[in-house]
């Protein structure tokens, strides 16, 4: 009877022992497996993220962008303006691109001493002028309304 337990308990530990053995074979090859397919779900789900905010930033940008082309394209033709118009042009077309744009605070331009018309002692303090004439218009929204200002000369 002895024999007959020692052979029972051997092949038992045998058994028990092999299967240990497979199931944490198997155990590490499953959390390895697991663990690089994963990591290769996550990093793919990150490139696609990132793709998708830089394309939305470079859509944004380049919407601001195309704003500030159109208004260099304008300035550009100042020469075409008069000069006595050219202060209401300007600033017109800076309020123009800040409608046209909801999601800009505020635009602006400012321009050397008498660069812009000559015409900065006739200026002084008008809207978009400052105290010294330059034109330095600015427009930004405050609520649901437009407004104008320009910077001082301490300011620039």
């Amino acid at each position: 009877m002895k024999l007959y337990q020692s052979i029972r308990f051997r092949l038992l530990v045998a058994i028990l022992g092999a299967s240990v053995v497979l199931l944490s074979a198997s155990s590490v090859i499953l959390y390895q497996t697991s663990n690089r397919a994963i990591h290769d779900l996550v990093i793919g789900e990150v490139n696609s993220t990132a793709w998708r905010y830089s394309n939305q930033i470079a859509t944004e940008m380049e919407s601001m962008a195309s704003a500030v082309r159109t208004i260099q394209s304008a300035f550009m033709s100042a020469e075409d303006i008069s000069p006595e118009d050219r202060r209401t042009v300007f600033s017109n077309i800076l309020k123009g691109t800040l409608e046209a744009n909801p999601r800009f605070y505020s635009v602006w331009t400012t321009w050397e001493p008498d660069a812009l018309d000559g015409r900065d002692k006739a200026n002084v303090s008008q809207p978009g002028s400052n105290e010294a004439g330059r034109f330095g218009a600015t427009w930004y929204r405050s609520g649901d309304k437009l407004e104008l200002s320009a910077p001082s000369e301490e300011e620039i």
